[in-house]
């Protein structure tokens, strides 16, 4: 049911559900909310944090003339990329701005309500 739901919320964050109807699913996340970065991992929204919650991340690019960056949602606790469950990888194309590592900022905003 945990999976389902953080399913559920990636396919949303994505656009592709537009609502959903049903009662609230919990009142804390079950598990944290992580996006990879490299073989590590950054949470976004720890386990355990109180419902609905928002989450800010501002990383850079890590090569020259980046045109796309890709972030893999994940849900689990631990550290490393493999030791957690994959949600889904956003991808954001359109980065033709020419640059050096480092230079464009991108910033991740995500939230979880609890509601399915």
């Amino acid at each position: 049911q945990v999976l389902m739901w953080c399913w559920v919320w990636v396919a949303m964050a994505a656009g592709e559900i537009l609502a959903l109807e049903g009662p609230p699913v919990s009142q804390a996340s079950p598990l944290s909310l992580r996006v990879a970065l490299g073989a590590i991992t950054e949470v976004l929204i720890p386990r355990g944090t109180a419902l609905p919650a928002e989450a800010v991340l501002k990383v850079t690019t890590t090569e020259d003339d980046q045109l796309v960056a890709r972030f893999m949602l994940l849900a689990g606790e631990r550290g490393p990329v493999e030791e957690n469950q994959q949600l889904g990888t956003l991808v954001f194309p359109g980065l033709s701005v020419p640059s050096s590592r480092g230079f464009v900022e991108l910033v991740l905003r995500t939230s979880m309500t609890g509601d399915l």
